[in-house]
């Protein structure tokens, strides 16, 4: 499927085996999905209408069909957006990049991957078939989503974050007594402030799934800091 032949001939775009070529895979596939899978998708929407009334009228019931059509589209096109679209195209990226993508070995490629998924998920597949705030929620509820998100190793991820500008900090302090005064201007509170302001970097380091570790991690990079200057 496009999955699978996108995943395959760019998975190795950039730095080898980092997965660099991420963005213009999911690129690509939105591309298919909105060119390609619209037709079917509009075919699928007027099917399934008139299988919600065949089965209403069979069931014997009666409703208000112009207000109850919004939720029957729901049903409906959730089954082919996360079975028939997201499904095929999860388990083409887990297979094609397996520990690449997921690999938390680089930081900064990590976090890269992570928010291309993530508006990859979030924004610019369901902006691809036009898909209703309701079925959005659905298609992040599904189980396929659910398995997807916890191949990411989150609490890794900010472990490294974590020990990366604790270490920083660490070492600005045992080296700032050897410095000319030159170097001190660059000494322990400037590299804290960096520190702290790098938790915050939503381009390179902070994950908003996080938010609560960097808040909390910010003010031990602040104690940290606060404890060696009054000593």
């Amino acid at each position: 499927d496009m999955a699978t032949r996108s995943t395959s001939s760019q998975k190795n775009v950039g730095i080898r085996g980092s997965c660099a070529g991420l963005p213009t895979i999911l690129t690509k596939i939105c591309t298919f999905v909105q060119t390609q899978c619209s037709v079917v998708l509009e075919v699928w929407r007027s099917v399934k209408s008139e299988m919600a009334d065949e089965l209403l009228h069979a069931s014997g019931r009666h409703t208000d069909i112009s207000a109850s059509s919004t939720d029957r589209a729901t049903i409906f096109l959730v089954d082919i957006l996360s079975d028939g679209i997201w499904s095929p195209i999860a388990r083409a990226l887990e297979a094609k990049f397996g520990a690449q993508l997921f690999s938390f070995a680089q930081p900064d490629q990590f976090h890269s991957n992570f928010l291309s998924c993530r508006r990859f998920l979030e924004h610019d597949l369901p902006n691809a078939v036009n898909a209703t705030q309701e079925e959005r929620k659905q298609l992040w509820s599904h189980a396929v989503t659910s398995h997807f998100w916890s191949l990411w190793s989150l609490p890794i991820y900010f472990g490294l974050r974590q020990k990366g500008l604790m270490d920083d900090l660490e070492e600005a302090t045992l080296t700032f007594a050897g410095q000319t005064a030159v170097q001190q201007g660059q000494g322990p509170g400037r590299v804290a402030a960096t520190c702290i302001q790098h938790c915050w970097d939503r381009d390179k380091v902070f994950l908003d799934w996080l938010a609560p570790q960097f808040f909390q991690l910010s003010l031990e990079l602040g104690d940290k800091y606060t404890s060696w200057f009054e000593t």
